[in-house]
């Protein structure tokens, strides 16, 4: 048998090829002011970090500004509400029919006592149309009504009539005893 052929290394390595070795020396000015940062670089840096400062400042004082304008705006909302309500308790107090009616009659308008009616269906006129006079026999309204206190304070208001004739904010109320248990009003 034979034995394989072990290739053989050399003992010695073999020579790199070193780079050349340039010998240190001091760098001359010029090549040096080339080298160093310019001042210009400095200067926009500088520049824009005040930019964005003075950016974020301006939008920080108009974001305050829309929160102190929405406050104001909630608040005025908040008085426009109470207003809204002031007037439509005015409203209704105006559209109650002890006021309508008051306000008609200061007006010279009568209720008419022969009323008529006009039927839709075939146009037939129910009842005798006539004139309604210069005066109305015809009540405002039942005698014993409760009054419309927030109606009393505008003009023309009507009073719930006493029976003495004179406005219910002139009676002077009895007072209240307990002898037969608690008062009751008088319902019909």
């Amino acid at each position: 048998m034979s034995t394989p052929a072990i290739a053989r290394r050399p003992a010695v390595a073999p020579e790199r090829k070193q780079p050349a070795r340039r010998p240190l020396r001091a760098v001359p000015a010029r090549e040096a002011r080339k080298a160093r940062p310019k001042l210009s670089y400095a200067l926009w840096t500088v520049g824009g970090v005040g930019v964005i400062f003075i950016a974020q400042l301006l939008m920080s004082v108009a974001l305050s500004h829309g929160a102190y304008e929405v406050s104001s705006l909630r608040s005025q909302i908040t008085q426009l509400g109470y207003q809204k309500e002031s007037l439509s308790e005015e409203l209704e107090t105006l559209s109650s029919p002890q006021y309508v009616a008051s306000a008609a009659q200061d007006m010279g308008m009568v209720i008419n006592s022969t009323p008529a009616y006009l039927r839709l269906s075939d146009g037939a006129v129910l009842g005798q149309p006539g004139e309604a006079g210069a005066a109305s026999s015809i009540p405002l309204g039942p005698t014993e009504y409760v009054g419309n206190s927030a109606a009393d304070a505008l003009p023309g208001a009507v009073t719930a009539p006493t029976d003495e004739g004179a406005p219910a904010e002139d009676a002077s109320t009895p007072p209240v005893t307990f002898e037969d248990g608690l008062p009751s009003p008088k319902t019909h």
